[in-house]
């Protein structure tokens, strides 16, 4: 299992492998920077798990193409149904958000409970400390800070 270089995930990459060696299953875990572990993932399938993260996009059907899609980049075994990829097809086309809620819960429903497709493992909570001058800085469905509008008040 490929994880990110660093200790806060090396410690979650053992506490996974520490979880599946109780049901049997024995994981090797190596810390590779993102590129090289997209590489060996992704495009040359030479591991069998990546811990990776998936933050969020502001449209969601962007995360539902990205990763149910059989011919998704992240998707990497390409595996869907012909019913994800209706009810991916119909959320694309529907301008009402709360019909394409239902389809995008149809889709979830579908493509991580029965079908197994992405396994989501963790939510961390992400939390943000600034001082009171600090002004400008707003959150967003990336998960990634932007400082563009961020100044200090005097």
């Amino acid at each position: 299992m490929l994880h990110y270089a660093n200790a806060h995930d090396r410690r979650i990459a053992e506490a996974i492998r520490g979880m599946l060696a109780d049901v049997g299953i024995e994981v090797e875990i190596q810390g590779m920077e993102n590129v090289a572990a997209q590489q060996a993932f992704n495009v040359d399938k030479k591991i069998h798990l990546n811990f990776s993260r998936w933050t969020g996009r502001p449209d969601p059907q962007v995360t539902v193409n990205n990763l149910f899609s059989s011919g998704s980049f992240f998707n990497v075994g390409g595996y869907s149904t012909p019913e994800i990829e209706r009810l991916l097809a119909e959320a694309a086309a529907e301008y009402d958000n709360e019909k394409r809620a239902v389809i995008y819960a149809e889709i979830s429903r579908l493509a991580i409970l029965e079908e197994a497709i992405g396994i989501p493992i963790l939510a961390e909570p992400s939390t943000t400390a600034l001082r009171k001058n600090v002004v400008g800085y707003e959150p967003n469905m990336l998960g990634k800070s932007i400082y563009k509008n961020v100044w200090k008040d005097r």
